[in-house]
């Protein structure tokens, strides 16, 4: 036969807070199916604390009812099933009782009731909230301090460090009397940044100093050590490194270079040389040009003579500035082309790359500096360099005395 059971709840309010007995008082009326009254036998009642749904604290009571039918029971005295009724927070939020009732003193329970605690004694809400009792909170004019030996917890039971907040997203801020700077932390599953939450520079110092050490500036996020930054890093001081990495323009055998305001890009090392053409090392189409210690030359007249040398440098190499060639030109009525010369390979014709015609008559050596106004890089995979003295050496005197050819190369071309 079911029973029935109407009960009420008394919270004793308790004053002498150092003698917290940690208990509440429960009363409850037993009746049967038909509205008659349990008199004089045993109960047994399950009772649950409840927070968010779940059990805080859980125990088994048993009384015996009077001859009114009046259960008297004392919640915290029990046997425990599950919790511990004197660490329940009473000051975290909303508790529920949840209580089970077998009328034949069993384990059997057919009356379950639900309500939700509206309050709660004094003594056990002042031990957990801090306003009196035995609260681990303790204060000393403006400050408030925790003796607690634990962790705290804010948004998780389960802290593992002395302050533990659980938050996604802002967990921990602090911000100025008039909340015009905010600072704080940011976490969530992905992330986590110690940032400003308003448009503020983000400043780093040690040693309670009110100027900056290091500043990360809004917006741009430049950082500084030293000084305000204007550039991602900008340092106001020496620096040290073990090693350096610039990657944008780097390459085997550049080195650092800075401009007239400090400015540093990758440069090739570049090894600067001439080229020294001796009378020796030009040749004739026939063969028929002759060599003294000064000069190449044709010892006959010949109406049409070309005399030329090979040019050999490693590729990659550079000719610029001026050649300067030295020559014999005592032709009144003919002048002579002089020219440095490529031909492709496979090619039969050459591309002039610079020359210039003698003029006057003269019996000593004479000079020219050739400008090379447009850099010339030596491609000896496409090319053939020769350089050439041609024209009509009708006088048998005349002829070539020797180049000299700057160039530069790539230290490890």
């Amino acid at each position: 036969m079911k029973k029935l059971l109407f009960f009420t709840i008394l919270f004793l309010g308790i004053l002498c807070l150092a003698q917290v007995p940690e208990r509440m008082s429960y009363q409850a009326i037993i009746r049967d199916a038909s509205g008659q009254l349990i008199r004089n036998q045993s109960v047994a009642v399950r009772v649950s604390v409840l927070y968010s749904g779940t059990a805080a604290y859980s125990e088994r009571l048993t009384g015996t009812t009077n001859i009114n039918g009046l259960l008297n029971l004392e919640i915290g005295g029990g046997t425990p099933i599950s919790g511990t009724f004197n660490s329940i927070n009473w000051s975290s939020g909303s508790y529920y009782l949840k209580t089970e009732t077998d009328p034949t003193g069993g384990t059997n329970y057919t009356i379950v009731g639900t309500s939700q605690l509206l309050s709660v004694p004094y003594a056990m809400y002042a031990k957990t909230s801090g306003s009196g009792g035995t609260s681990q909170w303790t204060t000393n004019g403006n400050d408030i301090s925790n003796s607690n030996s634990g962790n705290v917890g804010i948004g998780t039971p389960s802290p593992s460090t002395k302050l533990t907040v659980k938050s996604d997203g802002m967990g921990i801020t602090q911000e100025s009397p008039n909340g015009s700077v905010r600072m704080g932390f940011f976490v969530n599953n992905t992330t986590a940044f110690l940032q400003t939450h308003t448009n503020y520079d983000l400043n780093f110092a040690t040693n309670d100093a009110t100027d900056f050490q290091m500043k990360l500036q809004k917006g741009t996020g430049n950082l500084g050590i030293g000084k305000t930054p204007v550039e991602k890093l900008d340092v106001g001081g020496k620096t040290k490194t073990e090693t350096l990495q610039v990657t944008t323009g780097g390459g085997l055998g550049k080195v650092l270079t800075s401009d007239g305001v400090g400015n540093g890009s990758w440069t090739q090392i570049m090894h600067k040389d001439i080229l020294a053409i001796s009378p020796y090392a030009f040749v004739s189409e026939n063969n028929n040009h002759a060599l003294s210690v000064t000069r190449a030359y044709f010892p006959t007249n010949v109406n049409s003579g070309n005399l030329i040398s090979q040019i050999n440098l490693p590729t990659g190499s550079i000719i610029s500035g001026n050649i300067t060639v030295y020559f014999l030109d005592n032709s009144v009525n003919k002048d002579y082309s002089i020219k440095l010369v490529r031909v492709g390979q496979g090619s039969t014709f050459p591309e002039t790359l610079v020359s210039f015609n003698t003029s006057g008559a003269g019996s000593a050596i004479q000079t020219y500096p050739m400008s090379v106004t447009t850099p010339i890089t030596i491609d000896n995979a496409t090319y053939f360099y020769y350089f050439s003295m041609s024209g009509d050496f009708l006088n048998g005197y005349d002829g070539i005395n020797g180049v000299k050819i700057p160039y530069s190369y790539p230290v490890n071309n």
